[in-house]
């Protein structure tokens, strides 16, 4: 039994001329309509107006928004400043193309979040208290993040560090679509058409000695017809043996070793070919993250749920806080390091981040006990 998973699943929904969307960027659409609704029935249930709801939700989807875009390029990724309208633009302009929003950060989100409700409870004489809508939003918030981290798997971002166990993941998608956009041939006509059809992944049935995550891969290719052997031959030897070599964070093919190969010509002429190379499965860290925020969010609306308006001030919030971001934080070293490591502490930027929105879930949680003591 191979005990891994190849994901070889295309991160886009559907296109149009120029125009592409992507799993994210629907699943993200889907959840601000779903998340809408459990904001409504959440407030009729404790008999408030549905249209507060409606306020409320333009703030929170543009407080989301602009933090977690701002978020990423100040924290992480500062010189997109160089093009500031791609910040909030999902276009380029020389030449025109829609490329959609690459980088979102949840600390900055949250953050985004915070200060649109507290604008929002200052601004609407009709609102409530401040940490009686936090504590709404926490469910709705928790459900768009659960979103948020299934639309990133889906768009195959590797994050996670090389695995062995049965979760890892082998993110062979992008290859698959480099290898159908690749020219022919550097060693005959650099800069050519592409000879192939198609390419197809699976997985290998022979095991290996399963280290760093190596995982049996195969590639089918499936060549134009008219495509000579010997240009099939150089095609493989050349232009995908560089290609996965050069394609690290998802194969593992040595450039010490020569590539394995077979070339079989059908009946009609035509030529396949396989490829054996070694994947390199990872840990799925946004499904772990997911799952954990699901249970998250079941737990919060059974609280709800059973207590309502009875709810203390802070106590979901709180939680949603403390827990969340606790999870995010040792979450942080299953990923490959995408931000730098802080020196002296041996923590990368995201999760030192990550602590002064622990402390403020712990602070929130003290305060909703503390009133219920003094109460009583």
């Amino acid at each position: 039994m191979l005990g891994y998973i190849l994901w070889d699943y295309s991160s886009v929904l559907f296109s149009f001329g120029k125009f592409t969307l992507r799993w994210d960027g629907f699943l993200l659409i889907l959840a601000f309509i779903v998340g809408r609704q459990i904001l409504i029935h959440i407030y009729e249930k404790e008999g408030q107006p549905k249209k507060e709801v409606d306020i409320l939700a333009r703030y929170l989807v543009i407080g989301s928004f602009v933090g977690a875009r701002l978020g990423h390029v100040i924290f992480f990724q500062p010189e997109q400043w160089a093009m500031p309208l791609t910040i909030f633009l999902p276009f380029e302009f020389n030449p025109f193309l829609f490329i959609g929003f690459s980088g979102f950060s949840i600390h900055g989100a949250v953050l985004g979040i915070l200060l649109a409700i507290w604008i929002y409870t200052r601004k609407m004489k009709q609102a409530h208290p401040f940490m009686y809508v936090l504590d709404r939003t926490s469910i709705f918030g928790m459900w768009i993040l659960v979103f948020m981290l299934v639309g990133s798997f889906l768009n195959s971002e590797v994050e996670g560090k090389p695995t062995n166990s049965f979760a890892g993941t082998v993110f062979i998608n992008p290859i698959v679509k480099g290898l159908q956009r690749l020219p022919c041939c550097m060693m005959r006509n650099p800069g050519g058409k592409s000879p192939l059809t198609k390419v197809i992944a699976k997985k290998e049935n022979t095991q290996v000695k399963n280290e760093h995550g190596h995982q049996s891969v195969v590639l089918y290719f499936f060549f134009n017809s008219g495509t000579a052997k010997s240009i099939v031959n150089d095609y493989l030897i050349g232009d995908v043996k560089t290609y996965l070599y050069d394609m690290a964070q998802y194969v593992y093919e040595p450039g010490t070793e020569p590539l394995h190969y077979s070339i079989f010509e059908e009946a009609n002429g035509d030529f396949e070919a396989r490829v054996s190379t070694l994947g390199i499965a990872r840990h799925p860290v946004q499904l772990y993250m997911a799952f954990s925020a699901l249970l998250l969010l079941s737990h919060f609306a059974w609280y709800w749920n059973k207590f309502k308006l009875s709810i203390k001030p802070g106590r979901i919030f709180g939680f949603g806080m403390a827990i969340l971001w606790s999870l995010q934080f040792l979450f942080e070293f299953l990923k490959e390091n995408q931000a730098s490591f802080i020196t002296g502490i041996g923590l990368n930027k995201a999760q030192v981040l990550c602590v002064p929105f622990i402390l403020v879930g712990i602070y929130c949680l003290i305060l909703s006990y503390r009133k219920v003591e003094i109460k009583n």
